[in-house]
């Protein structure tokens, strides 16, 4: 079955590693606790994480192997969002520069205590969005809000004040938690030359939204905004339109309305003819596109692709190659060794490879992998 998702891929494959050099004071296997066991299940928790929409419907919530959750070591340096509640109609969504009118309630994480607020919207707080005007947890957080949104933001303390904490009420090293809505985006106004985006279904899971330089599947349908007639459509979740986010392969209301997108959410655009087809519009559509018109798409992002599957299992190869690297540095891994270790991967590689239907070549890589070695 082709699938395709939204997670991004490198452009170029990695070299293949022909040697490994053991960083400055790094003891040899010899010296420390190895045991298969635990490498196993280490590169199982790398594997699974990394891939998991490469999995099946009913595998991808089986516990924190295959989720990316907010224990991930990233989550160190980024700041974790959760959507509360978010507008069905959302014609505009904030990004760098604008002007955000916000309410908020500022708390410590670690003991919930309250430090700042501003919870009248009648007198919200009044800042530019990305240009340090606020700590970075919000200048990162408050980014591809609607108005009437409220989120909750986890601030890690390098996103926040650091190390120097901020007077009597921050200490140094503090996460923060801020409850925040967005009242109104000051310095756009929805009109009809702006594009207007509708979420019609949100999943209850988002682990990754979709941003540029992602490669996108999608699933829609288009129509004319003047008489409602549909001049394209792909509906078949098996065979989805394929294209590269913000790289310019689609017109600008689809770079600009499909970001932030869950895999399975549901998007109505409505798109100005300035962000579609122009003055010229598009005789190959069947009908034709006419000239200054602007369009509707429904929309649905599918999930991740073949693509990026590979692209995961790649590293996968490359992060055994390492291993087996690092574990016969000084000969203390024997081949018997190595013959089991390779015939459990050969196992992981077809679960997350989802039915085998593109394993096997990546199997026989893995035995390929431990026979040069060895």
């Amino acid at each position: 079955m082709k699938v395709a998702g939204i997670w991004p891929r490198p452009e170029e494959p990695e070299p293949k590693i022909t040697k490994l050099v053991r960083p400055p004071g790094m003891p040899s296997p010899s010296r420390i606790a190895v045991s298969v066991p635990i490498l196993l299940y280490w590169l199982v928790h790398v594997a699974l994480i990394d891939s998991v929409d490469c999995l099946p419907e009913d595998r991808r919530h089986s516990g924190s192997l295959v989720s990316r959750s907010n224990n991930d070591a990233d989550s160190h340096n980024k700041v974790l969002v959760d959507i509360l509640f978010k507008p069905s109609s959302c014609p505009l969504v904030s990004q760098v520069d604008d002007q955000l009118a916000v309410t908020y309630v500022g708390t410590l994480t670690e003991t919930g205590k309250q430090f700042d607020a501003s919870q009248d919207p009648k007198d919200p707080f009044v800042f530019t969005l990305g240009v340090g005007e606020v700590i970075l947890g919000w200048d990162q957080g408050m980014l591809g809000m609607c108005e009437g949104e409220k989120r909750v933001l986890k601030i890690p303390p390098q996103l926040g004040y650091g190390h120097r904490g901020a007077g009597a009420d921050i200490p140094p090293d503090a996460s923060l938690t801020f409850r925040v809505e967005l009242i109104e985006i000051q310095n756009r106004k929805s009109d009809l030359n702006q594009l207007e985006i509708q979420t019609t279904y949100q999943p209850a899971s988002c682990p990754i939204k979709s941003e540029n330089g992602d490669q996108m599947a999608m699933t829609y349908v288009g129509t004319l905004k003047s008489n409602g007639a549909q001049f394209d459509a792909i509906k078949t979740p098996d065979s989805p339109f394929e294209f590269k986010l913000g790289a310019g392969q689609v017109i600008e209301g689809w770079d600009q309305g499909l970001k932030d997108m869950c895999v399975g959410e549901r998007r109505k655009l409505v798109i100005p003819a300035s962000m579609a087809y122009g003055a010229y519009g598009d005789s190959s559509s069947n009908p034709p596109i006419p000239p200054n018109a602007d369009l509707v798409f429904e929309t649905e992002v599918n999930a991740p692709s073949k693509q990026f599957c590979e692209g995961r299992i790649h590293d996968l190869d490359r992060l055994i190659n390492e291993m087996f690297f690092f574990l016969s540095y000084d000969g203390s891994w024997d081949s018997h060794s190595s013959s089991i270790f390779a015939t459990a991967l050969t196992g992981l590689i077809r679960i997350v490879t989802r039915d085998g239907g593109f394993g096997a070549g990546l199997s026989s890589k893995a035995w390929a992998t431990s026979s040069n070695v060895f």
